[in-house]
């Protein structure tokens, strides 16, 4: 997440850690506090039995040493307890914040690398997430976690939580394996969801856990969504909260089942399997760093779906489009991309109108408007696939 990330997180886990040991502190004084009391209430009980046969006035004075004695201890107890709420609320103050700032950072790290908020320093990030939010549980029932929230169902299979979307973001880490994490897809999402909050978030975040930081494997850009909305106001009610399926997991190799498993309906694209069918780690940061050098040249002509319509491309379906057809060359990919732009460029529009060009655009009406905005900004690889067929 970078060093100055990495500085606030250092300085976030020494004054967590401080606070929770005074937290700590603050509950053990309370609970010996109120053992006195309790001794004192049983000791009063004894010794006015004790007082019954004496004389009244011995009675009397002895009665009142004991209400003294309570009094005192009563208002000792009171006093632990102003101090122990003042450490859960200092607590709760410092929590809030480390959650914020884990969760700014998350984002910052995902502008600059899609498939970054996974390594050590999210991972550490998330960790003090779940600790300081322990500390503050008083759940001794196990139906609450720090970070997935209240517990719906569990089975041995999977647990079932109701989250607060911003400590899911914060408290987690992206799985390494899957899809690059798309801000503007995650925009799309929450301007929509600002207008229409009501039914809350749509499906499941899934999650899977070893004994360390859960991974989210699926709904990344819902969470995105929901922190890119909690920063410009407070999230609406029927949005505070988003179910979370959390899966055991012994090793990846149960990550990568699941998410092909989830992906079956909803296909992920060939290059972002984690199988042997997808592209490697090496050839997918190449496509990602090529895809990307693109779009932030020509940022107006990049949608966030798939399904945009030609001059404009979506990232991950250049990326895939790239990967099947099997003709990624060695070197600077970037510049060998702008090298077939500026090919098809250099093409007049009567080789445009021609039907031997297979148009993304089906109508010649539809074709012609697609040109004429790919000329305005000078990018023409949206307008059709024939350049990549042309270089196998």
């Amino acid at each position: 997440m970078g060093q100055a990330a990495s500085a606030e997180l250092r300085t976030a886990q020494a004054t967590i850690s401080t606070l929770t040991k005074d937290l700590a502190a603050a509950r053990s004084t309370l609970a010996a506090t109120e053992a006195t009391v309790q001794q004192a209430k049983s000791e009063a009980v004894v010794r006015g039995a004790q007082s019954v046969g004496s004389q009244l006035v011995d009675g009397v004075i002895a009665r009142q040493a004991l209400e003294r004695e309570l009094e005192e201890a009563k208002r000792s107890a009171r006093v632990r307890a102003g101090e122990l709420e003042r450490a859960q609320l200092e607590l709760k103050k410092a929590r809030d914040d480390m959650i914020k700032k884990t969760g700014d950072a998350k984002l910052k790290a995902l502008e600059s690398e899609p498939r970054g908020a996974r390594g050590g320093d999210a991972i550490d990030a998330a960790q003090l997430v779940r600790t300081a939010s322990q500390t503050l549980l008083e759940d001794e029932s196990g139906m609450e976690d720090p970070v997935f929230g209240r517990l719906l169902l569990s089975t041995p299979a999977q647990r079932v939580y109701r989250a607060d979307p911003r400590t899911l973001w914060a408290g987690t880490r992206l799985w390494e394996k899957q899809r690059a994490f798309r801000e503007a897809r995650a925009a799309e999402i929450a301007a929509y969801k600002k207008k229409h909050p009501e039914g809350g978030w749509p499906g499941v975040v899934t999650v899977v856990q070893d004994e360390g930081v859960g991974a989210v494997v699926d709904g990344q850009h819902r969470l995105g969504a929901a922190w890119l909305l909690s920063k410009e106001d407070s999230l609406p009610e029927a949005l505070q909260g988003i179910l979370v399926d959390v899966r055991p997991s012994t090793s990846d190799d149960d990550a990568k089942k699941l998410f092909a498993e989830i992906n079956l309906s909803e296909p992920v694209p060939l290059v972002d399997l984690p199988t042997e069918d997808g592209a490697s780690e090496d050839l997918r940061q190449r496509l990602d760093q090529a895809a990307e050098a693109l779009a932030q040249k020509w940022p107006a002509m990049f949608r966030p779906s798939r399904s945009c319509r030609p001059p404009h491309l979506n990232i991950d379906l250049l990326r895939d489009e790239l990967f099947r057809s099997g003709v990624v060359v060695d070197g600077d990919l970037t510049a060998w991309l702008m090298t077939q732009n500026d090919a098809l460029g250099a093409r007049d529009d009567k080789w445009w109108a021609s039907s031997s060009v297979r148009c993304r655009a089906a109508s010649k009406s539809a074709r012609a408007n697609a040109l004429a905005k790919a000329r305005d900004a000078g990018f023409y690889l949206g307008l059709t696939w024939d350049w990549l067929a042309a270089a196998e």
